[in-house]
């Protein structure tokens, strides 16, 4: 069969090593071990067979595996088999029969190729196949990367069939005389792709009797336009992917065309293996294009933020902004807010020696604080006066104004009394109750836990 030697050579694949044919006894895959095993190419290449029973069908799932046994006894080949209660695997999972049995099929696959050191595994996927996968992800929605079909090669999964038409397989098989079995649950239209194979693409064919081919051509095309953005989008994120997160400027994103810039996103989320859907996708560039100082979306498995010009995605749920609730502090009490990071301290001192405010450690003159001290996240209508301003400033507008992200402004410690603000972890004291050499003191430090003493 020439197709599969202009399968190889389309692909660039090696005709030498060993090939792991799967082998389910209908027509497609006794065509292909039958051709692998016959084809001007064989020489180079050591074909073994697979069958891997689902053990869905009872009787009917056990002849098939002695059909493809005798089979390959008949042709000389070497055999594996594989037996597996997919049912119950799909219910221990929680997922459909279909899905479970894919992943154990090619899980065994993978793991006997592994140990017979194979170069390729063979699939008997052929050119219908690929036609009805086109159209159940036009039907279910999708983009190039679905309207690129089944792929030909994935890794050292090959489908060298992938261009042959259904029909073409069976008058082989009967020019050859070679003999297949029939799945029964192929006849019923229990699933949507038996649906599409009995009753649209039938209907396709009477329109264009070439459907098959013409739907072949249009995946290949529609495969190598998505290849090229694909690479164009990975050349871009070259070097900028983390393990946890990826920082990338939203300038830099909506600089590029969209289809490019979609597929950065994509790439990033799968990256991080955090889910992704058209609808992600859509919503992150709006993040991206909105030009808003900061906001956040979460997704399954992590999220995606904006802070200011940069787009922050994470997979750690765990960076998600912390709470705290609010909580009063004693001279010689300490806290911790593990979720913060951060321990809190507070001591008396009696006419302090020294004084020496700092962004993370404050002295209050202690008869200027009225009631106790509280440590809480910012409230609105908070404000602040810092030393050496006249007047008052909005906390708020002041967190804007340093460009602090949305998401962290409630997880900055405020330290305030009965009258209002005293200190704002991070941006410093207010000169309200500021103390003085001197001075009967209530000092606080806020440091990481991971820095060990409170004292400045």
């Amino acid at each position: 069969m020439k197709e599969i030697k202009e399968f190889f050579d389309r692909y660039g694949l090696e005709l030498s090593g060993t090939v792991i044919c799967a082998v389910s006894g209908g027509a497609d895959s006794v065509c292909l071990l039958h051709a692998m095993l016959r084809g001007e190419y064989s020489n180079g290449l050591s074909i073994t067979a697979a069958h891997f029973n689902h053990m869905l069908r009872g009787e009917e799932a056990d002849r098939d595996e002695e059909f493809v046994r005798a089979l390959c006894t008949r042709m000389g080949v070497p055999f594996y088999s594989e037996r597996c209660d997919v049912a119950g695997y799909a219910q221990k999972h929680r997922m459909s029969t279909e899905m479970a049995a894919r992943e154990l099929r090619y899980r065994w696959l993978y793991r006997l190729a592994e140990e017979l050191n194979a170069n390729y595994i063979a699939t008997a996927h052929n050119a219908d196949d690929n036609a009805e996968t086109l159209l159940l992800n036009l039907v279910r929605g999708t983009g190039l990367s679905g309207a690129s079909g089944i792929p030909p090669v994935r890794g050292r999964l090959i489908r060298p069939l992938l261009y042959v038409p259904r029909c073409d397989i069976e008058e082989y098989l009967r020019s050859h005389g070679e003999s297949f079995v029939t799945d029964s649950t192929n006849n019923t239209d229990l699933y949507v792709r038996n649906y599409i194979r009995h009753n649209i693409m039938p209907r396709l064919k009477k329109i264009n009797p070439s459907f098959t081919n013409t739907a072949a051509e249009f995946t290949i095309l529609a495969r190598e336009d998505n290849e090229l953005l694909e690479e164009m989008a990975a050349q871009f994120l070259n070097g900028r992917l983390g393990e946890h997160e990826v920082r990338i400027k939203a300038s830099e994103l909506i600089s590029q065309k969209l289809p490019i810039a979609s597929r950065m996103v994509r790439q990033i989320l799968m990256h991080l293996s955090v889910d992704v859907s058209y609808r992600h996708v859509q919503d992150i560039l709006k993040l991206a294009y909105d030009g808003s100082a900061s906001s956040q979306l979460i997704l399954g498995g992590g999220s995606v933020r904006r802070e200011y010009g940069e787009l922050v995605f994470s997979n750690e749920i765990g960076k998600m902004p912390p709470k705290f609730e609010e909580f009063s502090i004693l001279p010689g009490q300490s806290v911790e807010l593990e979720d913060l990071n951060l321990k809190i301290c507070c001591e008396q001192i009696e006419n302090a020696e020294k004084v020496h405010n700092t962004f993370t450690t404050f002295y209050f003159k202690k008869e200027m604080v009225c009631g106790n001290i509280s440590v809480r996240p910012r409230k609105s209508g908070d404000f602040w006066s810092p030393p050496g301003f006249a007047g008052k400033k909005s906390l708020k507008k002041e967190l804007i104004n340093r460009k602090v992200p949305r998401w962290q402004r409630d997880t900055i410690p405020v330290l305030a009394d009965d009258n209002g603000v005293l200190a704002v972890y991070g941006l410093g004291a207010d000169k309200r109750a500021l103390a003085q050499k001197g001075d009967n003191v209530i000092k606080i430090s806020i440091k990481n836990i991971s820095g060990g003493k409170c004292d400045a």
